[in-house]
């Protein structure tokens, strides 16, 4: 399925956020904006974009490039699988809120940086890192 996803303002990242998190009542946000040091201490990237600004310079030389902000969500298992009726598999489930995410724009991924398996959500195109596996 090819999806429409384009840079987005925070505003429409916020209002597309909170539509998933009504579509998906079982997903608990545990993760939004972070300061540099937050997100160090949870070793996130450099360049994540958690981060409000992108304090590293750019190629093109301007520091402090806007982020429009990213989100991680864990899901009760138990609850997701009720919400299906208990037809699919957690798996499954995790299949369908990536693409759940994708049909509202944003860029999604299921994956475990070390903390857990989370879904993490962003309103703009990955850049100048990747994780592992698929899923944007």
């Amino acid at each position: 399925m090819k999806y429409r996803r384009r840079y987005m303002t925070r505003e429409e990242f916020d209002a597309r956020c909170a539509r998933l998190e009504e579509l998906c009542p079982y997903l608990s946000a545990t993760s939004g904006v972070r300061e540099l040091d937050r997100n160090r201490q949870v070793g996130g990237h450099p360049e994540s974009k958690h981060l409000r600004w992108n304090d590293r310079e750019s190629s093109s030389g301007h520091a402090g490039i806007p982020h429009v902000g990213a989100r991680d969500y864990v899901v009760n298992q138990a609850e997701a699988i009720d919400d299906f009726d208990g037809e699919l598999s957690f798996e499954e489930i995790e299949a369908r809120l990536i693409d759940i995410a994708k049909t509202l724009g944003l860029w999604a991924v299921n994956h475990d940086n070390g903390s857990g398996i989370h879904l993490h959500v962003q309103g703009e195109a990955p850049g100048g890192w990747s994780f592992k596996g698929d899923g944007w």
